[in-house]
């Protein structure tokens, strides 16, 4: 009996396996947008080399919202991050 192709179909079972249980690094971009009383002032980018779903996280840990006073001014900021 010949059980090459059973060999090498266990081998493709076992390989397809070990992908789908490693989770896939990629490069994510983190878009962000700074807002001063309303109005953009600035944008930027982060990378992130991680699965999609830490990326994503890290990327919303960026927003945030604040005041500011500065000589007397009140000013509201505000960074609204998205990943792209």
């Amino acid at each position: 009996m010949n059980n090459l192709p059973m060999k090498k179909a266990s081998l493709g079972i076992l390989f397809i396996a070990i992908l789908s249980l490693s989770s896939c690094k990629k490069n994510y971009v983190c878009y962000c947008e700074y807002y001063t009383n309303g109005t953009m002032t600035t944008t930027g980018t982060t990378p992130f080399n991680e699965t999609k779903r830490v990326a994503k996280k890290k990327c919303k840990d960026l927003n945030d919202e604040g005041n500011i006073v500065f000589g007397g001014m009140n000013f509201h900021n505000e960074t609204r991050c998205s990943l792209q």
